[in-house]
């Protein structure tokens, strides 16, 4: 599995890079980096990992990565869908569901002590760093260039880091906010271990990659938001009949 790190430089954040120490062959961006090289190589790899400072809008352009405000913004959110993601910002979450995108990723996440007095949970330096490094030395020690079970990783910071949180008043703030949106396919739902018939295995992974693509289209939700109105209002009239005729 190919794995991309999009990590602006900045010291604030060096923190974050034991958690790829242990991907071997990555490709890390961290400055310098124009927008069509930075598309060019979200769309070449397997599993996309961003870090750094963000917002609910997306990841912050710190270092001359990409074009305008964001690194991943909205106009990247297409190059995500099907791909391993791992979004580690301030408000990622938010990012994350109002685009409807899967993967591992963090809510408002305290990284130094203005952060925490902003939150209400007054903290001194050294409390901070214990947090910081641990969270990070947890994550790094289970992804490696193969990794992809987000679900194992998960389970294991949450309870590694929830440790910590007895004791650490922030990393229990960022341990409550650490999520897991698990990517649903269309394959799933059904047994394929009932069959060792490849041909089938390949026709569900391309109609999985049809509806995402398909989706991503406004004309395509907005059609089926449509159809579904137009369904429910038909089903009421129908009820109003029955009830006339037969009531």
């Amino acid at each position: 599995m190919k794995t991309l790190i999009i990590h602006p430089d900045d010291r604030s954040t060096d923190f974050l890079r034991p958690i790829y120490q242990n991907i071997k062959g990555a490709t890390v961006l961290t400055k310098n980096i124009s927008k069509d090289r930075l598309e060019k190589e979200i769309q070449s790899h397997d599993q996309i990992m961003m870090m750094g400072h963000g917002s609910p809008s997306g990841l912050f352009s710190m270092s001359k990565i990409g074009e305008g405000t964001f690194i991943v913004g909205e106009k990247q959110v297409p190059l995500l869908r099907n791909k391993h993601c791992i979004f580690i910002w301030c408000n990622a979450d938010q990012f994350v569901r109002r685009h409807h995108l899967k993967g591992l990723y963090t809510g408002m996440f305290i990284s130094e002590v203005g952060e925490a007095n902003h939150c209400g949970v007054p903290a001194d330096q050294e409390t901070v760093d214990v947090s910081n490094s641990r969270f990070a030395d947890l994550l790094g020690s289970v992804l490696t260039e193969a990794s992809a079970d987000y679900d194992h990783i998960f389970e294991h910071v949450k309870n590694s880091y929830g440790k910590l949180a007895t004791i650490n008043e922030i990393a229990d703030y960022n341990n409550q906010r650490w999520y897991f949106e698990p990517r649903v396919r269309v394959s799933d739902t059904f047994n394929l271990s009932l069959t060792s018939n490849k041909n089938d295995k390949n026709m569900f992974k391309k109609f999985d990659q049809f509806m995402d693509r398909a989706m991503d289209k406004k004309w395509v939700r907005i059609t089926l938001f449509t159809v579904l109105i137009v369904h429910t209002i038909l089903a009421c009239i129908g009820w109003i009949v029955l009830a006339v005729v037969f009531g």
